[in-house]
């Protein structure tokens, strides 16, 4: 089929690539040339493992370029929409981009056949039929098709997909859709439009509630002695409802897990989005404000903590491994290790930032002005520190060990923001976790 992607950001580029690879002709369509010219390239804006291959073998088969003229669009069988969906101050999306490129292509289609236009973008309930029904007549099939995919596993998710939603009421576009998902072989599942875009919202809120719920039951265990978060939470996953038995391992049970909370471009501004949609329609939703206000929190414990165990952070040097919203990826967008930078230097402290994949170059402007550098590596980051926080699982915190080994480090303070250390690997350190009581069980006769 003929393919045309509007908006080449992580779900627009990976969405365009992944179904060149399953052999259908595809243009991306980007307006920022820079953007652009990098994919022409065949080098891929983010870092998203597997995607650079499938863009190289795309180029060079001729299954997948990429323009800047929307009207390329007009030759495809199918168009997804992949803009840009920015939140606004009150928390709710920016609908401009989409509503702008609904009304570009009304200009720029030759009328006299069908095809489709599927909203790929997260938006909230009800847009695609109000803002595309509203572009286009009865040639155009309008529908969503929301994605599911996660940062740093985004091409497996999409070419192993567990599910793939048609939101659609023409029956001619809902086959046009399930023909180009055929390839994948995964489960169509057809509703209607706003339908599939609550699921998608749903989704995210229940993900979301897992780990904020997670971190709420790490509260209770910070203030009992001898009571471990990982211990209650491992009791948890054995449930059989959440873990049929031996074998692999539910991923649902990676988001029942404390740390120091969920971040990225999609978690946190899809839950403010449908909270702000619930209340634009007269609904409120206590249980996912407070998902929220968990989430907001989570970054300031970790600071408190290291405080706690230094006594004061002011003139204090701190080590922050990771800032990434999660490891695999160089997504700085919500991320809880910047927020905590940024509580650091709020409290006189210096910091000093290691993470394996993000750059100098794009930290610029993430962080408030103070005494902070980026490190070469993880022994830099930690030359002179009072105490550091690791806020990712990426590899390469296991050599965190090793160094502490080495005896150049005496009396470190080690906060496990996410609990991927263990603190008898940790020669010499104090070692603070989140979930995890600092206080000594008294022994009872």
């Amino acid at each position: 089929m003929r393919v045309a992607v509007v908006g080449c950001g992580y779900v627009g580029l990976v969405s365009g690539v992944c179904l060149a690879s399953v052999g259908h002709d595809v243009v991306g369509i980007e307006v920022d040339s820079r953007r652009r010219d990098q994919i022409a390239a065949g080098v891929p804006p983010f870092h998203e493992p597997g995607l650079a291959e499938l863009l190289d073998d795309g180029l060079t088969s001729g299954r997948y370029r990429v323009s800047g003229e929307l009207a390329e669009a007009d030759a495809a069988d199918v168009v997804l929409l992949a803009v840009q969906t920015p939140p606004t101050g009150d928390g709710s999306i920016d609908l401009s981009y989409l509503t702008r490129v609904a009304t570009e292509l009304y200009d720029v289609f030759t009328y006299g056949r069908r095809r489709v236009v599927a909203v790929r973008s997260t938006v909230i309930p009800g847009t695609t039929e109000r803002v595309l029904g509203a572009a286009f007549g009865p040639e155009v099939a309008i529908a969503s098709n929301p994605e599911f995919l996660r940062e740093g596993s985004a091409v497996q998710d999409f070419l192993h997909a567990d599910r793939v939603v048609v939101g659609c009421r023409d029956t001619w576009g809902r086959e046009q859709l399930a023909e180009l998902y055929r390839p994948l072989q995964a489960p169509v599942i057809f509703t209607n439009p706003t339908t599939g875009e609550l699921a998608k919202y749903t989704s995210n809120a229940f993900l979301a509630t897992l780990v904020s719920f997670s971190n709420e039951i790490a509260h209770i265990c910070e203030s009992l002695p001898g009571v471990d978060v990982e211990d209650v939470l491992s009791i948890l996953h054995g449930d059989r409802r959440l873990n049929p038995g031996p074998g692999e391992r539910p991923q649902i049970l990676s988001y029942i897990k404390a740390g120091c909370g969920f971040g990225g471009s999609c978690l946190p501004k899809d839950l403010s989005a449908l909270i702000a949609a619930g209340e634009s329609g007269g609904t409120e939703l206590p249980l996912l404000r407070a998902v929220r206000s968990v989430n907001e929190g989570q970054p300031v414990r970790l600071t408190e903590a290291t405080q706690r165990a230094l006594g004061s952070l002011e003139g204090r040097t701190i080590a922050v491994l990771g800032v990434a919203f999660k490891a695999g990826t160089d997504d700085l967008r919500a991320s809880p290790g910047l927020r905590i930078v940024d509580e650091l230097l709020d409290h006189g402290a210096s910091v000093a930032i290691y993470d394996p994949l993000v750059s100098v170059q794009a930290l610029n402007g993430r962080v408030q002005h103070g005494p902070m550098r980026v490190a070469a590596d993880m022994a830099d980051a930690l030359e002179g520190a009072d105490a550091c926080i690791v806020t990712t699982t990426a590899p390469e915190t296991g050599a965190l060990g090793d160094l502490l080994a080495t005896g150049a480090y005496p009396g470190l303070v080690v906060v496990d923001g996410r609990r991927v250390l263990d603190a008898d690997d940790l020669a010499g350190a104090v070692y603070v976790a989140v979930g995890r009581s600092v206080r000594v069980p008294v022994e009872m006769s």
